[in-house]
Parts: C-alpha cells; sequence; structure tokens
C-alpha cells in the first residue's frame, strides 16, 4: 500500500490531458500522517508553502507529481530513491534537495537509472564543490539555489540598522543558528559573520541545533540569563523567531530586536503585527520554478539553450520584509491566505515550451507575488 511508504500520489492534471503529462517524482522531507496526508510538522513549516507553489505549479503546467516523503532521514531518502526508479510506471524527472550530504548518492542512483534529476533549495557546495550539473553527471540537469550567504546578511544588516537606531549605541546581539550540517544554515551563519565583521556590532554568542520553534523559546529564557542587555537576536529561520517571540510575549517583553528567514505565514503575520522586525525569504517558489524548468527540458526546449552561457545553475537572492514594510506585508499575506495568488500567478507564462519561444527566465520574487 501506497499509505505503508509514505507515498501521496497527486493527480494533478484533467482526464483530456493525461496521455500528455509529464510524471516527476518529488522527493521530500516532511512525513506522512496516518490518514495518508502530508504534515508540516515543527521545523519543517518553511515546506508548506513550497508544497503548494510546487502543486500550483504542476497543475498550471499539466504536470503529475508523485511525492515520496523521507521525514528528515538521510538514509530513508536514499531508500525512496531506489524506490523511485524501482515504480512500474517510469517517470521523466526527479525533484530533490541534498540534506545531510546524501544528495550525491542520491544523484548516483538516478544516474545510473538514467532518470533527469533537477536540485532545489539546498546545492553541494559544502560536501563536494566540483559537483556540477551535466558534468558531474550527465543526467542531473540543473539546480535552483537560494543565496543564503545573502539571506544572512541581509538579515543581520537589518536587525543591526534598526537596533542602532533605537538605542544609539553598539547593539548586543545573539544569534541562533538552524541544523547543523545543513547548507542552507552553514550558509547564512557566513552571511552573518560578514555582517558582524563590518559592522558596529557585539555578537555575545552563536548557537546552533535545530530549526524548531520550541528550541527558540528555550534559548531566549537561557541567554536572557547570561546576556540581560541583549538588544538584538538573529534567528536562522522564521520558526526560531517565533519561538523567540513566544518567549517574550509570556515575559511581556518588547525590548528586542527580532528577525529570521522564510516568509512563512505566521511569521510575517509577526511582522505585520510588531512582534517580529523583519524576515528575509520568497524562496518557496522555487520549487514552482524547478518545474517550469523540468517542463521545458522534457518538452524539447532545454533551458540551457535559453542563455549564451548554457545555464544550468540558477542562483537567487532573497527578499527582506520589515516592520517598516507593513502595507506589502499585508497584501502579501491576504494573497497567500486566501490562496488567491494561484489565480493571479500563472506558471505557463514562465514556461518557454509553453510560449513556444526561448526567452529570458522572469523567476522574479516580486514578480511572482505581484509585489511592486
Amino acid at each position: 500500500m501506497r499509505k505503508v511508504y509514505c507515498v501521496i500520489l497527486l493527480l494533478i492534471m484533467s482526464c483530456q490531458h493525461a496521455i500528455a503529462s509529464k510524471r516527476v517524482a518529488w522527493l521530500a522531507p516532511m512525513k506522512a500522517d496516518t490518514n495518508g496526508q502530508v504534515v508540516f510538522n515543527e521545523g519543517n513549516q518553511f515546506w508548506q508553502l513550497t508544497h503548494d507553489f510546487i502543486i500550483d505549479a504542476a497543475k498550471d503546467l499539466d504536470i503529475q507529481v508523485e511525492i515520496f516523503l523521507y521525514d528528515k532521514n538521510r538514509f530513508e531518502m536514499v531508500a525512496k530513491a531506489n524506490q523511485i526508479t524501482e515504480s512500474k510506471v517510469a517517470f521523466d524527472a526527479v525533484l530533490f534537495g541534498n540534506y545531510q550530504d546524501k544528495g550525491n548518492e542520491v544523484l548516483e542512483i538516478f544516474e545510473k537509472a538514467n532518470i533527469p534529476v533537477f536540485t532545489f533549495i539546498t546545492h553541494f557546495n559544502h560536501s563536494n564543490k566540483q559537483l556540477i550539473p551535466r558534468k558531474s553527471y550527465k543526467y542531473w540537469i540543473g539546480q535552483f539555489i537560494t543565496d543564503d550567504v545573502a539571506s544572512g546578511k541581509i538579515l543581520a544588516n537589518a536587525l543591526i540598522d534598526k537596533a542602532s537606531k533605537i538605542n544609539g549605541k553598539t547593539p548586543a546581539m545573539v544569534a541562533i543558528g538552524g541544523e547543523y550540517g545543513h547548507s542552507a544554515n552553514i550558509d547564512r551563519h557566513l552571511g552573518l559573520m560578514s555582517s558582524v565583521q563590518t559592522l558596529n556590532v557585539d555578537l555575545k554568542q552563536y548557537l546552533f541545533g535545530s530549526w524548531k520553534r520550541s528550541r527558540g523559546e528555550r534559548v531566549y529564557r537561557s541567554i536572557t540569563k547570561r546576556y540581560p542587555n541583549l538588544s538584538v537576536i538573529w534567528c536562522a529561520n522564521d520558526e526560531l523567531a517565533l519561538g523567540v517571540s513566544d518567549a517574550m510575549k509570556k515575559r511581556n517583553e518588547t525590548n528586542v530586536i527580532i528577525g529570521g528567514i522564510d516568509w512563512n505565514l505566521e511569521s510575517l503575520a509577526g511582522v505585520a503585527n510588531g512582534d517580529i522586525y523583519a524576515s528575509v525569504g520568497g524562496h518557496f517558489l522555487h520549487g514552482g520554478f524547478a518545474l517550469v524548468l523540468i517542463y521545458d527540458y522534457l518538452s524539447g526546449f532545454d533551458f540551457a539553450k535559453a542563455s549564451s552561457e548554457q545555464q544550468v545553475t540558477f542562483s537567487q537572492t532573497l527578499l527582506l520584509l520589515t516592520q517598516e514594510d507593513k502595507i506589502k506585508v499585508d497584501k502579501l499575506l491576504v494573497s497567500l491566505k486566501s490562496k488567491a495568488i494561484f489565480d493571479h500567478l500563472d506558471f505557463k507564462s514562465l514556461s518557454a515550451a509553453k510560449q513556444k519561444k526561448y526567452k529570458q527566465y522572469n523567476f522574479s520574487i516580486q514578480d511572482s507575488l505581484f509585489l511592486k
């Protein structure tokens, strides 16, 4: 039974187009409940909007997506990769992100099976810098990665600048990192340290551990005993920032400026109501953008031919939203919560194959979310 393997089949197509639909397997880090439904549990909240935009892109592009869940278990990830290659009905392509340095092994599995692979969100730079799509592996057709170094720096700059303006003195800061070994956490820390080395700030401590909200709350309680005069807490993701906000509310404290990365719904609401100062995000669109590139490749419009540089790696700097952007944040929240964004954003308009011609890909976060 598919539930036993935590495999969720998403029949995202109309009957009349069933024969033409592409079949894509998504190897995803979430888990399923007893009813086989995807669960976005603590530490995995980022994936909810990512999932929603992948589903919307699949509908727009007439792609059949099947999700193979590995619940952030790197060994289960490899097992599910093998399961995909053994499917009775072959997949046209696979979408996944490197996790705990098992991505190389997964690439090898699909290379042997002659299945095109596209990777997104996380990268291989910290495990093997020599890995390059189409050179290291023929069937690794491309990647869409987040510039997390820039994300960490953008967030730090915004928090430090705000605290400096409020207090008029050198801000005391603690940074709460995420999951050890995760490329996003490593890069965001690098960005943070770039800011610390160039700006007037006193970084008291950096602590890594997990992405979980409850950890953010626990860490806040302990660090404020150690550093009672903190003015900034930089968080590697929004869940950690929300945990810090939870702890501050319980103490009725408002003296610390908080920020995170991801743009999850509750964090954006926190920015809008003043509980959180800033969030950096927009990368929940990257799975949908990746499907556009996969669709074009499978349809004979190889995205590498769209530019003279033969581009196979797409990297994007994320956007900063702060309390000063309240009108924009409120608009985005309404669009996401009501699902209206899916009526307005048409992934077909981004596809060279759907437009029957090569063009420069417009994977703008601002344009896609109508934030201008």
